[in-house]
């Protein structure tokens, strides 16, 4: 199977690319000045890093769908597994990677935040966020619909603290540090979640191709 071109993907997505990278050092900056309040670092996980690891896989489709690189899929000898699921993992995990060294981090700096559980409940809560992305954008083939919604669910539940709406609420709502008995259950199922969103993302995509091939 033909590799994954990064840079061609990197420049494709244009100054996009740069968002979650200027996110992750704004990030590190407030760990910098962190003074004690760990409500304000968890709010920040839960509610800007994990939901923007759907912003790199959002924004690999803009070319195909926005752009019209969709019409031209025919002449291309490639599977539809590399248009999805071959195509978003790569970026997934170059997030997951960042997530790694940043969660390390908070373990340092807050104090009584044991790493194993920060990095399985974050890292489940990333994943569900990049497989709703590519779920989201293989159904709609819009990019700013796709973030749009997700923001939304994104807000409505910060404002909310997930007691309104009658839907998944895939944050935890930690406020101090906590252990893997507190986040377990909801590690979980966001896990099992991602990748039945990311099966779906792909056969949905895959339709899509099809439609376009025949």
């Amino acid at each position: 199977m033909k590799k994954i071109n990064f840079v061609f993907e990197i420049k494709s997505m244009g100054w996009s690319f740069f968002l979650p990278l200027i996110v992750f050092l704004l990030f590190m900056y407030q760990l910098a000045a962190y003074q004690g309040f760990s409500l304000y670092i968890y709010n920040t996980l839960e509610f800007l890093i994990a939901p923007l690891a759907c912003w790199w896989i959002i924004h690999l489709y803009d070319e195909y769908f926005e752009g019209g690189l969709h019409e031209l899929l025919p002449s291309y000898p490639l599977s539809r597994w590399y248009h999805g699921i071959y195509r978003v993992l790569p970026f997934i995990l170059m997030y997951l990677l960042m997530l790694v060294g940043s969660l390390w981090m908070v373990h340092s700096v807050v104090e009584n935040q044991d790493y194993a559980p920060l990095l399985v409940y974050v890292g489940t809560l990333s994943l569900l966020f990049a497989t709703v992305g590519f779920l989201l954008v293989a159904i709609f083939r819009n990019v700013m619909v796709s973030i749009v919604m997700i923001a939304t669910y994104v807000v409505t539940e910060y404002l909310t603290n997930g007691e309104v709406m009658p839907w998944y609420h895939a944050m935890a709502f930690v406020s101090s540090p906590f252990s893997f008995r507190d986040v377990m259950p909801k590690a979980i199922v966001n896990g099992v979640l991602s990748g039945f969103f990311l099966l779906l993302g792909q056969t949905v995509l895959s339709m899509v191709l099809t439609k376009r091939y025949t």
